[in-house]
């Protein structure tokens, strides 16, 4: 009775003009992919089916490499520090949403990344979050 009941409802999705055929999405998936420059998705069945959808390699990083990746995030992590003392000193009263916007990154990696130069002693904060500024230290 269940399956019964899937196709009814497949059948009212593809009369409707949701869906195609089943199955056709698979082909479409792994075109879209490589139209894209990506590699070929993966498609695994074992206990369960699953989709391995690939990124862009960045400058030479092996996407399968955990070294590789973990370099790569301490990396980024290195560039959002320097930008964010970098945007600090040009401004000092800049605020954690304009810092965010402006390094590409969520506020909440910005209260991070703030907090580790605090406890580095590069910076300190004049004030309080309103109306307060920054000040560079070293």
């Amino acid at each position: 009775m269940r399956e019964r009941g899937y196709i009814f409802v497949w059948h009212i999705c593809r009369m409707a003009g949701y869906i195609e055929q089943v199955g056709t999405g698979t082909n479409d998936v792994i075109d879209r992919c490589v139209e894209l420059g990506l590699r070929r998705p993966e498609f695994r069945q074992n206990e369960d089916f699953s989709v391995v959808l690939w990124r862009r390699e960045e400058s030479g990083v092996d996407q399968g490499d955990p070294e590789s990746k973990e370099k790569s995030k301490e990396k980024s992590k290195e560039k959002t520090l320097d930008k964010v003392y970098r945007l600090i000193s040009e401004n000092c009263k800049i605020t954690t949403a304009e810092l965010a916007e402006l390094c590409g990154v969520g506020e909440n990696s910005i209260y991070k990344t703030v907090r580790k130069l605090r406890e580095s002693g590069r910076i300190v904060r004049k004030g309080g979050d309103k109306g307060g500024e920054w000040e560079i230290i070293g």
